[in-house]
């Protein structure tokens, strides 16, 4: 996935490469990724298309759970959170534009929503450095938690 990041269009024989991993296990790996919904295909919109899915951001404040605004919002992935002001930056998708402002606007008057804005921020755009620092975050985690587990069953 980290390498991922920096070239999502990747060449898979590049992935490998970068990787040090086998073709077997990229594609394994690539597989199960796609399956959890870690990642997926996405088309490229351009500005004069009108069919295909929008990809946006979308700042939220208030104390609200994700997983109530992801009833609402349908696809929202987490990709920031403050706790003071309360405040969730979702990377959101919708079916067009109009699908946009009504999820928008549901969004709006959900318990616990303050306020609601599209943002075109650019530095969630950008922030490669951000999305590696999640990964490597989490496969700490998961290492950790194999330790653990390797140490309790070894008891």
């Amino acid at each position: 996935m980290d390498a991922l990041v920096d070239d999502p269009t990747i060449p898979f024989e590049a992935l490998t490469e970068k990787t040090g991993l086998s073709p077997k296990t990229v594609r394994k790996h690539l597989q199960s990724m796609i399956r959890d919904e870690t990642i997926f295909v996405m088309p490229r919109l351009g500005s004069l298309s009108d069919s295909g899915e929008v990809v946006y951001h979308l700042s939220i404040t208030g104390k609200v759970k994700l997983n109530e605004l992801r009833e609402v919002l349908g696809d929202a992935f987490l990709v920031g959170e403050t706790h003071e002001p309360p405040m969730k930056y979702l990377l959101c998708r919708a079916n067009d534009l109009a699908d946009v402002t009504n999820r928008t606007r549901a969004a709006s008057k959900h318990p616990g929503v303050e306020f609601v804005e599209v943002s075109l921020n650019r530095e969630l755009l950008v922030a490669k450095d951000f999305f590696h620092s999640l990964i490597w975050e989490k496969i700490k985690e998961w290492e950790n938690a194999h330790v653990n587990a390797a140490s309790h069953g070894a008891r």
